[in-house]
């Protein structure tokens, strides 16, 4: 559940929020989160007056390479004085015209929670490409201020994007949360089942079940987490798992146990899905993976955790 002192718990659903890098990830994974202007920018150079006119091209360029942004967690971070980064990235934009095109919203409201004095700039592209600004707030007290602006989600018929900039001037401004939300309540609840293959990889797959067991808000939509491990380092030896696992973290009922020694997944050519624990006749078939079977028997003599809300299946 939210927190009822978040933004998110006010009306309306949560779409997608804002989310940042962790402290040590490197400028490549950074740059899938925000735009810090760290690109290398190309220009032309008139040619000197007088000069024989040739087919080269001559560029200058310049590069910065700073970290603008200061990450304190996943959901919040502080904008320097004297900065300007955006959040136009794979991570935190907003596909507007996915959601104009698959649901019947008309608006997105775009709510953030920031402390600081700086400025707030909405843009949007086209289908073409072509970047449009549509709105701006200037946050003139050093206070903290809730953000809540209305966004129209009726020109892009045909593709879009919309995102945010923060920009600084002489102090800095700090990003406390933020999302992209739905003006009205949903109709129903998010289900989501995780599916984590692993092979000899056991501490990256606690690192990632203690991520989900940590979030309360991942941790609402998640109904299973289906690990298939295939190797001979097993997720479950592994120190810390127990207390890893999100049905353990949300005192959910859990069900794990190893699974079943069973042939890899199997697809026939009608089409239908097979495993070692059906009848073996000769088939032509190709590797699949099965998420039904894999919460039934497990697969290559791993482990399988299924999660049911409400009490044991």
């Amino acid at each position: 559940m939210a927190d009822p002192e978040s933004i998110h718990a006010a009306h309306g659903t949560l779409l997608q929020r804002v989310i940042l890098p962790r402290a040590g990830d490197p400028m490549t994974v950074r740059a899938l989160y925000m735009d810090e202007r760290t690109g290398l920018h190309m220009a032309t150079t008139p040619l000197v007056p007088g000069a024989t006119v040739t087919h080269r091209l001559h560029l200058s360029g310049s590069a910065v390479t700073g970290r603008r942004l200061r990450v304190t967690s996943r959901t919040s971070a502080c904008v320097p004085e004297q900065s300007e980064v955006s959040f136009a990235a794979y991570f935190n934009a907003f596909a507007a015209g996915y959601w104009r095109h698959w649901t019947p919203l008309t608006e997105v409201r775009l709510r953030m929670r920031l402390e600081g004095t700086g400025r707030v700039d909405v843009y949007r592209s086209k289908a073409d490409g072509s970047q449009i600004h549509v709105c701006g707030e200037v946050l003139d007290d050093p206070g903290r201020h809730d953000v809540d602006i209305a966004l129209d989600l009726r020109p892009f018929e045909d593709g879009g994007w919309y995102w945010f900039d923060l920009t600084t001037d002489d102090t800095e401004l700090t990003l406390l949360e933020g999302g992209w939300h739905a003006a009205e309540p949903a109709s129903g609840r998010a289900a989501v089942a995780i599916g984590m293959p692993t092979f000899n990889r056991p501490a990256d797959c606690v690192a990632t079940l203690t991520a989900i067991g940590e979030d309360p808000l991942v941790l609402a939509a998640v109904t299973q987490v289906i690990v298939p491990d295939q190797g001979t380092r097993k997720v479950r030896d592994e120190p810390g798992f127990a207390p890893a696992s999100p049905c353990w973290s949300a005192g959910r009922c859990s069900r794990c146990r190893p699974a079943r020694s069973c042939r890899p997944w199997a697809r026939s050519s009608t089409g239908t899905a097979s495993c070692g624990a059906m009848p073996r006749r000769p088939t032509r078939t190709t590797t699949s993976p099965n998420a039904r079977c894999a919460r039934r028997r497990g697969c290559t003599g791993g482990w399988t955790s299924t999660t049911t809300p409400g009490g044991c299946a």
